[in-house]
């Protein structure tokens, strides 16, 4: 009995962290069909969450120095 509640507990837990991950884990940039309106989407959501790294998803140099300097 104890076995295989902790194999229930197990199944559980997995299945709880792959839903979480398919919730946070999307790119919805990535949907954009066009090149530029991915990098104002990119553009527009590193500086609103304030995180620079989504700034290198950014193919224009103009536009990646510009989003990296606004979403420090």
């Amino acid at each position: 009995m104890e076995k295989t509640l902790r194999i229930l507990v197990a199944f559980l837990v997995v299945g709880a962290l792959v839903a979480m991950a398919g919730c946070t884990g999307g790119d919805a940039c990535a949907d954009e069909k066009d090149q530029n309106a991915r990098n104002k989407c990119y553009f527009n959501k590193a500086v609103a969450d304030k995180t620079p790294d989504l700034c290198e998803k950014i193919t224009s140099n103009d536009q990646k120095k510009q989003c990296a300097e606004q979403a420090k």
